[in-house]
Parts: C-alpha cells; structure tokens; sequence
C-alpha cells in the first residue's frame, strides 16, 4: 500500500529532473539549444560568437529621422572597396547617407542573401534618403564592424524628390574607403586638378561648394555655368583625373571630395604637340624634372601652373620657378612633340619641401593676386642699361595697376641673370605692358621705355634669349630722327630685338628679307604715331644664314644686316 513511484530518471520514490536542468545528469541547455551544449553567448551577445561582430569604439551613434523631413528618395546600392573593388557587406555594417551639413538623411538596411540576379547570395543595401526639397548634396558613409572604422565615399547624390535609383539587378554603386581632398578655392580664378576617382558628375565633385549664380568651370574643351535653381549645366558633366580645371569662383571656399587614391602608373596620359592643360595623378609632390622624365622634350618646351613657370633647356633639362609639381595643383605643358607622360608613382619620402621664404616687398605696390585673372603669360627680361643686383626687382604693369612681378634669379647655364615674370589679364590679347625696374642698391624706381602687348599663354624669351629692358624713359625724352636700332643679340638663335624710331605719323612697313631679296617676314605694316617702337623677331623656322631688316616710312628707308645662327 506504499505511495513511491520510479521517476522520469527510472529512481523509485526520485525528484526527476532537476529545475533548471535538461536532462537527468543535471545538465542544461545552452544559448543554441542543445541539452549539455558547450555554445556560450558572447561579447557581442552572439551565440557561439567569436566576439568579431560587434561594434568596437569607433562604431557611430547615427540616428535615422522619418519624421524629420517631407520627402524621399528610395537607393538600392552594392558597396564597394575603393581601392580593392570587392562587394562589401555584413550584417553589423551601417551604410548611411548625409547632407553637407552633416545631418543624417538615411540609414540603409541590409538586403542579405539576394535570391536571384547578378548578385544572387550576396548583400546588397537599400535605403530611403530623405530631403525637404530637391537638390540638397548628398554623400556617404559606412562603418565597417570587422575594421571597426567609418570610411568616406567619393560617391555623391543630388536629392530628388520620389527618386528611384539602382534596383537589385543594377543597384547604384558606392565605393568607400576612399582619399579625401580638400582643395582650398579662392575668390576669382583657380588651377586645379584631381587624384582620385569617385563620383567624377560635376554635381558630386563640386557639392561641397557655396556656389553661386555665375560661378564658372572649363577644362580644354568644355565648360559648365552654376544656375542657382538647377546646379551645374553645359558640356562639361563630368571630370577626370589627367587634365586641369580653370574655376573662377565668387566665394572664398573649400572643395571636399573623396574618391579611390590614382595610380599614375597605369594612368599614361597623351600629350599632343602645342599646349595641354595638365592633372597631376601622384598622391605625392615631385620634382619637376622627374616629374615629366616620360616625355619627349625639346628645346624650348614650357610648364606653368597659376603663379610659376619652367622651360626646358636641351643640354641641361628643366629650369625657372616651377621646381616642384604637387597633388590638386592644375598645370599648362607646352611641348613642342606629342608623346605619353606617365608620372612616377612618388612616395612620401620622395616629396620635397616647398617652404617658401616670405619677403616683404621693396615697393608697397608691386603685388598681384593672380586669382583675379583669367589669362597668363610669361616674360623672361634682363636689366641692359645698368647693373643689377640681388634684390632687384621687375614687375609689370597695364596703367598703373601691377599685372607681374619677379626678383632676380640666376641663371646657371649661361652663368648670367634674368626675371622670370608670370604676366596676367582679363582680356586674352591686346593689353599693353609696360615695365618697371627697381634698383635695390639706390632704392630707385625706373621706367622703361620697352612695351609688349599681353597674348594669352604668350612665351616671351628664355634664360639664353631675354628680352632686354634697355631703354630708360628718362633717357627717352627727346624725340628722335627716323631708325632703326642695333638687333641684340647679333648674332641669334632664334630671337633678336630691336626698335624703330618714327620722327613723324605715318604708314610704316619693316620686313626681313633673306639674301635672294625674298620677304621671309613682315613684323610691321601699318598708320603709327611718332615715336619709338619695340620689335621682337622669332626666327625659329627659318634656316642659318644672313637676313636684311628693312624698314620704309614714306620717303625714309633704311636695311640693318643680321645674322641667324643655329
């Protein structure tokens, strides 16, 4: 009549299964269900986790805001390495999207595993991207869990209301991981370029701008105008990496974009005969020299960016004051042979210091910004009517306003002096320049009597060929009978100078011959004033030999001998 019974564990009279426990050696389950299991919850509140998938210290707090803004757009993306390529995605990763503001306009969600299409199995991202009204900037960010690290974007979105962009089957690529430039942009015109690859629509490389009406962009064969109410419009839609912009811009600002770092070399770039408006791909400054080492150069060849210039000396390679070619810098290479440039991929040790000593100018004037100008030039002169020195200076004008100026520079090859000067001007030719010198020994200004007009990209002399400053206004006064100079140099290759002197208004025609009485050029033909008047004859297509400079002013005529050597 006794109440014992055997339990659930086969123990007569036992307790069963102990609470809490899963079977009857008191074991119990663990986070993955199994009775006796070794499968531990982690750190990252994973089961059998490795403590790999949470977020580390750098992962972001963004918040997505629904109710913060009127409208959407809807993105379906696949997120790329910007400089591997590969398709990047885990669940613990965050892709969001952001005004220029920093405010968060969406947060993506994961679309894991895609069960068809070209990239079935895979993850792919879709976001809604929110925005009051159309045209906000928008870019990108992502969090990467496994590097625990916040990569930029160099993709970029212009907002518009009800947009569709990408679907699963062609999803809107954002590549991240990418070089952030910041290129600083001043009021008036600016020379830059870019050395990286992103989204390269103007919209997404310009957004980080305070654009205004007007603002105007052009490279060597296109251009675009800013509308307020549309953006960016005309030929020019997209950028690219191997040539040079001209900006002109209203404002003050700072243009922020990301992209994939360059590899310049596999980046070759064509250079056509004449002038090519130049990029620079290295991600690190080089020398001049090395920079161009690809190319086929030629007596004569020319570089410049905004503010500095070099040229290309046969028997001793690149001299002037464009020692060094930097990342975002815009340049103009004149060259007389089309060939490739490919730059060496320069490392930061590579780089060179371009510390830049500031000197107080002798005269309070003599300064020129060239952001106000859209047009430059480049004039190499030397003092002949008296002694220079170092500390000398000359600087060039239009009326009174200074339009360059430059200190004297040695100059190696010749084992003489010059003034390298980067002329500028809103008008791309007929602008005269006249020059002044300032004589550091005496503390003197002189005027001279010299005058060239302003050409766009014009190229006037070289360290070997300068153009002489030889006529002191003070010594001008007195008018002076019919003439023609004496050439210097006489003998040339190829430039030579020289002046002619009317004593009355008239028609006046002065041409070279060559010895069979045939014109081989005509510098002059035309109604002058009275007065002196510079020429600069360019030989460089003629042959060695003997040539007759003759000048006719009604009655007057007059032949001067000179002799071309090459």
């Amino acid at each position: 009549g006794g109440a014992a019974e055997v339990d659930e564990c086969g123990v007569c009279n036992g307790d069963g299964i102990a609470d809490g426990a899963c079977d009857c050696d008191g074991n119990i389950e663990d986070c993955a269900g199994e009775c006796g299991g070794a499968a531990e919850v982690d750190e990252c509140d994973v089961c059998d986790g490795d403590s790999s998938t949470c977020g580390g210290e750098n992962e972001p707090d963004w918040v997505d805001c629904p109710s913060c803004y009127e409208n959407t757009a809807s993105m379906t993306s696949i997120v790329l390495d910007a400089l591997s390529g590969d398709q990047m995605y885990d669940e613990n990763d965050i892709l969001a999207a952001f005004d220029d503001a920093g405010n968060n306009r969406g947060i993506a969600i994961l679309l894991y595993p895609i069960p068809f299409g070209p990239y079935e199995g895979t993850g792919l991202y879709e976001m809604q991207i929110r925005g009051d009204v159309a045209g906000d900037a928008i870019s990108f960010k992502y969090y990467d869990a496994s590097e625990d690290e916040v990569l930029d974007s160099g993709t970029g979105y212009t907002f518009v209301i009800d947009d569709i962009i990408g679907d699963v089957i062609i999803p809107h690529e954002i590549s991240v991981g990418a070089i952030t430039l910041s290129i600083d942009i001043a009021s008036g015109w600016n020379w830059f370029s870019l050395n990286v690859e992103g989204d390269m629509s103007i919209g997404s490389v310009m957004a980080s701008l305070t654009s205004t009406d007007g603002d105007f962009i052009k490279s060597a064969s296109a251009s675009s105008t800013y509308y307020p109410d549309f953006g960016w419009y005309g030929g020019l839609d997209e950028l690219g990496v191997i040539g040079m912009y001209k900006f002109n811009s209203a404002n003050a600002d700072l243009l922020v974009f990301s992209g994939a770092p360059v590899d310049p070399l596999s980046t070759p770039i064509d250079l056509a005969s004449g002038w090519n408006w130049l990029g620079f791909t290295p991600q690190n400054d080089g020398a001049t020299a090395d920079a161009l080492v690809s190319i086929t150069t030629n007596e004569g060849d020319f570089i410049k960016n905004q503010g500095a210039s070099s040229t290309y000396y046969s028997d001793f390679g690149w001299y002037g004051g464009l020692e060094v070619m930097a990342p975002t810098e815009g340049y103009m290479l004149s060259v007389a042979e089309g060939s490739t440039l490919t730059y060496p991929n320069f490392g930061a040790d590579d780089a060179l210091t371009r510390e830049k000593s500031e000197k107080d100018m002798p005269v309070s004037d003599w300064e020129v910004n060239y952001h106000d100008y859209e047009f430059n030039g480049h004039i190499t002169m030397s003092i002949d009517s008296r002694e220079d020195s170092y500390g000398d200076y000359v600087a060039a004008f239009v009326g009174d306003e200074c339009r360059g100026v430059a200190e004297r520079m040695y100059f190696p090859f010749g084992d003489s002096y010059m003034y390298s000067v980067m002329v500028y001007s809103n008008q791309a030719d007929g602008e005269e320049l006249r020059f002044k010198y300032y004589d550091s020994a005496i503390g003197e200004i002189v005027e001279y009597a010299e005058t060239i007009d302003f050409t766009s990209d014009m190229i006037e002399g070289d360290g070997f060929n300068t153009y002489s400053l030889s006529r002191e206004a003070s010594d001008m006064q007195q008018p002076m009978a019919y003439g023609i100079s004496d050439a210097y140099p006489n003998p040339f290759n190829p430039v030579t100078s020289f002046e002619y002197t009317l004593e009355k208004d008239g028609m006046v025609q002065v041409a070279v011959y060559d010895v069979n009485g045939r014109m081989v050029s005509e510098l002059v033909n035309g109604y002058q004033s009275a007065g002196s008047y510079p020429v600069v004859w360019d030989a460089q297509e003629l042959s060695s030999g003997v040539y007759m400079v003759n000048m006719i002013s009604g009655d007057y005529s007059t032949i001067q001998k000179v002799m071309l050597i090459k």
